[in-house]
């Protein structure tokens, strides 16, 4: 594994050859604030992804975080945008997101 400036390179084994993998993180910011009914400790390991490019998913960018093992109320949290990400007005909870019906096309 190798650092360089913002940027990860892994070298992983995989059927007797090296594979390498690229990897550039760069640092978003605050997108949105921190929910009020979430425990402390936490968000920890937050994770952005682009969403756009995977068919039918009805948002563009999904924002998952962990409470980090809090007791009986830990867990994975997940906050989904469509537009900006950078503007807090375009997320919602993934709860939200269910009882508006943005996922009635899975049932």
């Amino acid at each position: 594994m190798k650092k360089v400036k913002g940027s990860l390179r892994l070298t992983i084994k995989k059927e007797n050859r090296n594979v390498a993998a690229f990897f550039i993180f760069e640092k978003k910011g605050i997108l949105i604030n921190k929910p009020g009914e979430m425990p402390k400790p936490g968000p920890y390991y937050p994770c952005l992804l682009k969403m756009n490019e995977i068919q039918d998913f009805p948002f563009d960018h999904a924002l998952y975080f962990s409470t980090d093992h809090h007791f009986g109320k830990g867990g994975i949290w997940l906050y989904l945008c469509n537009g900006v990400p950078s503007d807090e007005k375009n997320w919602i909870s993934y709860n939200q997101a269910v009882s508006e019906g943005h996922f009635d096309y899975l049932i």
